[in-house]
């Protein structure tokens, strides 16, 4: 086997070269044309980060006892958090790596709660919205919960009386969105809250999205629904600051109505023979980089900053909403009070839209049909993009006209459901694998152009699906030796 190391380093030099190189192919994100991933607030800003990240690069979040500036930093931006979320001197909770973990914690200590309270349950289940972020669908997953979902109504709300129908012995958590990732939708919270209170159930909010900037909308007057700990019956919520608060990745936090609560997060082993281990979340040793970087931004920008901020998106969402609607073809779905902007076609092939604004060097999210949501293309909408909506919905439009146009793209919707169909019948998973070349996949390398692909996927039976993005992916992670 050939030695997978240099025998000897490179330079800084070429270091920095190649890293530059490596980037060649991602997205440009820095010139306000990508609709995800990213959340940007201005060089400055990012600058800010960068110092106080490098400045704890090193220091080991596993032990705040060693470090306790970490711990000070944390308690100070949870006090920050628990404000803007209303809650009062009881309300306390942890800094995590992203909502990932924020929501996988929520289900752990749900769980956990139950067996402390509840021993005789051998099947928890986890009542939540359909519309629930994946990360939710994940925790049951990992930690042997049995996910009952909840049907949205055709507004993409679920209610507190449908929820209730799904209510039994076993259940030993409520989820909700506020708002809904795909389309922007609070849930009925404040009645969900009421029904968590009367059955004695926790109750989370899954607030990644939208909590940091719903808060600033409050207080900028913007009219929404509650979604905080002023609502009675809300257990924890969860809320993102690598998004909407513009720090870097990876900063969430996970709040408790009640301390008690919170310790059944906690993990603690002093069972094995080194060093007795405290855990407050899933990691151990970690990078105070993360924890530095947020609270600088959170301090620098400060409250009247990042409620300007919130004003300028709102006013772009506005727009573009507007000018969405006013496009020929274009239809929106969803809410009309959140930062995450939805819309589909009925006239035009949605897949072919997403391929055609990419070659414009546009990013847009593409959603699957679910129930009876088609296939839509998906944006959230940050500070970064305040300055190119009028470039956007000139694009959009132009692109519209331009995939009219197509005749490929109208019959392709009809013969790509009867292949998909003809596949799931036919077709084995291996077989499906031997066929990705036809479609433009080779060397863990997708093509340009995605509608077909994008439609195959939506249209095959999920299980299918599922197994063909499996085998993707691990071609896409090989272990390969460094290029000379």
């Amino acid at each position: 086997m050939m030695n997978e190391f240099r025998e000897k380093g490179l330079s800084k030099e070429e270091i920095s070269h190649r890293l530059q190189a490596f980037r060649k192919r991602d997205v440009p994100w820095r010139d306000g044309r990508v609709f995800s991933y990213v959340y940007h607030a201005g060089d400055d800003v990012e600058e800010v980060a960068k110092m106080a990240y490098n400045e704890y690069l090193s220091e080991n979040g596993l032990d705040v006892t060693a470090f306790p500036s970490l711990m000070e930093m944390e308690n100070q931006i949870m006090g920050m958090c628990r404000w803007l979320l209303r809650g009062d001197a009881h309300v306390s909770g942890s800094f995590t790596s992203g909502g990932t973990e924020s929501l996988l914690l929520a289900a752990k200590t749900a769980r956990d709660y139950a067996q402390h309270k509840h021993p005789h349950i051998a099947q928890p289940e986890v009542i939540m919205a359909e519309t629930i972020h994946s990360s939710l669908f994940k925790a049951c997953n990992y930690f042997q919960l049995k996910p009952i979902l909840v049907p949205a109504r055709e507004d993409h709300k679920v209610y507190a009386e449908d929820m209730a129908k799904y209510i039994t012995p076993n259940t030993i958590l409520l989820a909700a969105s506020a708002p809904s990732y795909a389309y922007g939708v609070y849930d009925d919270i404040e009645e969900i809250g009421k029904l968590a209170a009367e059955h004695q159930l926790l109750f989370h909010v899954d607030a990644c999205i939208g909590g940091f900037i719903g808060s600033l909308n409050r207080l900028n007057g913007w009219q929404q629904p509650d979604f905080d700990f002023s609502v009675p019956g809300i257990t924890s919520i969860s809320m993102d600051l690598h998004k909407y608060g513009y720090t870097p990745k990876g900063a969430s936090v996970l709040l408790y109505k009640t301390e008690e609560i919170r310790r059944h997060q906690y993990y603690v082993c002093n069972e094995w023979t080194g060093y007795t281990v405290v855990n407050p979340t899933m990691l151990s040793s970690k990078s105070g980089g993360p924890i530095a970087a947020a609270w600088a931004v959170m301090n620098y920008l400060g409250l009247d900053r990042y409620k300007s901020m919130a004003r300028e998106t709102m006013h772009a969402v506005e727009t573009l909403k507007n000018g969405i609607e006013n496009i020929k073809g274009l239809t929106l779905i969803g809410s009309q009070l959140t930062s995450l902007i939805c819309f589909t076609s009925s006239r035009i092939n949605i897949y072919d839209l997403a391929d055609e604004l990419k070659t414009r060097k546009w990013v847009v999210n593409l959603q699957f049909s679910h129930s009876r949501v088609p296939a839509n293309i998906h944006m959230s909408v940050t500070y970064q993009h305040i300055h190119k909506v009028s470039e956007f919905l000139y694009d959009l439009e132009e692109s519209v006209k331009q995939v009219s146009k197509r005749v490929l793209p109208k019959l392709m919707d009809m013969a790509t459901l009867k292949t998909a169909n003809a596949m799931a019948g036919n077709m084995s998973a291996d077989m499906m694998a031997q066929f990705a070349p036809m479609l433009g996949i080779k060397d863990g390398q997708l093509p340009d152009k995605m509608a077909v692909i994008n439609q195959l996927l939506n249209d095959l039976p999920k299980e299918m699906s599922k197994e063909l993005l499996l085998r993707f992916m691990g071609d896409l992670y090989a272990a390969h030796a460094p290029k000379s």
